[in-house]
């Protein structure tokens, strides 16, 4: 296995704290030790106040070195508390690859960790927009995954670096070869932004070469007044959030 794929092997790892004050996510396979795939509400509070403590940065994707951490700083609250709530986002479904993007992930564990934190600041939490992309392939069989691995690393710190990017998950291949990459970012307009790097640009070139089958969606990601409502659209070109 691809080493950068370890990163999503469950829900949450028992990772050491970094140099930066943030978990660190090992790489080694058998440092990994995922909890219940669905984790109890005990769980989220622990791990949330393990993990997602008044430090300036956070892991936000599978890679915890300091070029793709979310600063904390450059982002408003209610953003703050999106980006910490997202840290339990886990695959709910062997077939994610494939199911639909509201079924795919653990959607109800991450608002009921966001109305934790929402509780636990003490934050008015107003009606928020978000802009989710999800990356569906079908990855042909003589990719060369050492350099897929490299070409996403860097792509990640330069979106990171953009700035807005709350959250990066991707999982590993099924037997078919499928596969999904999901971004959640602050606006749409921060991910048209992180879209026209250079490194974005090349990795984009390489995705017909890569990929024997793949596709883009684009969703709204809704969270209502006090945290009591949240929902997917699929995302209209004359939106803007």
């Amino acid at each position: 296995m691809h080493e950068h794929l370890l990163g999503t092997l469950g829900w949450p790892f028992q990772a050491p704290k970094s140099a930066y004050g943030v978990s660190t996510i090992e790489i080694e396979a058998d440092t990994l030790i995922p909890l219940h795939p669905i984790p109890s509400s005990q769980q989220v509070y622990d791990y949330l106040q393990l993990y997602c403590s008044k430090d300036s940065h956070l892991v936000v994707s599978p890679y915890s070195s300091l070029p793709h951490l979310l600063d904390l700083t450059k982002v408003d609250t209610s953003q703050q508390l999106m980006a910490k709530a997202l840290t339990v986002m886990a695959s709910l479904r062997h077939d994610f690859a494939i199911a639909p993007y509201d079924e795919a992930f653990n959607w109800p564990t991450v608002i009921n960790a966001l109305k934790g934190l929402v509780r636990d600041e003490g934050f008015s939490w107003q009606h928020q927009e978000f802009y989710a992309i999800a990356f569906r392939s079908t990855i042909a069989p003589t990719t060369n995954y050492l350099r897929l691995g490299d070409m996403d690393e860097k792509a990640h710190a330069e979106a990171t670096k953009s700035g807005g990017l709350l959250k990066y998950w991707f999982g590993e291949p099924d037997r078919h070869g499928r596969n999904l990459a999901t971004c959640i970012w602050r606006s749409h307009e921060d991910s048209q932004r992180g879209a026209r790097g250079d490194i974005h640009q090349s990795a984009m070139k390489m995705t017909q070469n890569i990929f024997s089958e793949w596709a883009v969606e684009r969703k709204k990601f809704v969270v209502g007044d006090n945290v009591q409502q949240w929902w997917f659209e699929d995302w209209k070109e004359d939106w803007r959030l």
